[in-house]
């Protein structure tokens, strides 16, 4: 619903971290292992995700929308790993991190 990407964007799919090791910020570490590697290519100024939003009122696992969308990061994730929100929608938001924010935080990573 808030598809195309922007054109000068590299779209992130998905990714998972097992529960085994997840709180140990692995997930933003693989996210800024992707930015360090973009930005090492050149020529991309963002990276977009569509997020996965938990509609209120409802439990994690009593996801409403499309099986598919199931694949698609957290938002809350997502915002805590500096991607904002670039176009709202209830469900599956489209999320972007600017990358020359992300040199501001390049020497974490």
């Amino acid at each position: 619903a808030t598809s195309p990407v922007s054109p000068d964007a590299v779209l992130l799919v998905s990714g998972y971290v097992d529960p085994v090791h997840a709180g140990g910020g692995l997930g933003r570490v693989l996210v800024q292992a992707m930015a360090r590697d973009l930005l090492g290519r050149g020529g991309y100024r963002a990276v977009e995700a569509f997020g996965r939003a938990t509609p209120t009122g409802s439990a994690l696992g009593a996801w409403p929308g499309p099986q598919v969308a199931r694949c698609a990061l957290p938002v809350g994730f997502l915002g805590g790993v500096g991607f904002g929100t670039q176009r709202p929608h209830p469900l599956t938001p489209r999320m972007r991190m600017d990358l020359r924010s992300a040199l501001s935080w390049r020497d974490e990573v």
